[in-house]
């Protein structure tokens, strides 16, 4: 049994062995990134295989690094920089 937990600072998409995981899209949800941090966690079970495996990371600004004037003014956040993130399996 295996759960990946992701936590996408931006918006991500996870693979495992070339193949997507979950059905989410434009994962994480919104949030103000000044008050919290969100993760997923995916059962990644039936994707891992014996030996060696290969995990990909898609990763987009989303709300945290905004590029674009919007109705909150992330484009002016203090945390805005490049997109990021942390995968625990």
């Amino acid at each position: 049994k295996a759960t990946a937990l992701i936590c996408g600072l931006g918006y991500y998409q996870l693979f495992i062995n070339g193949e997507k995981t979950g059905d989410h899209v434009l994962d994480p949800v919104f949030t103000d990134y000044s008050k919290r941090v969100c993760y997923v966690a995916y059962d990644v079970t039936s994707g891992l295989r014996e030996g060696k495996n290969c995990f990909g990371v898609i990763l987009g600004n989303g709300f945290y690094n905004a590029n674009t004037r919007d109705l909150f003014q992330f484009e002016k956040a203090h945390w805005r920089t490049s997109p990021k993130f942390i995968l625990n399996l």
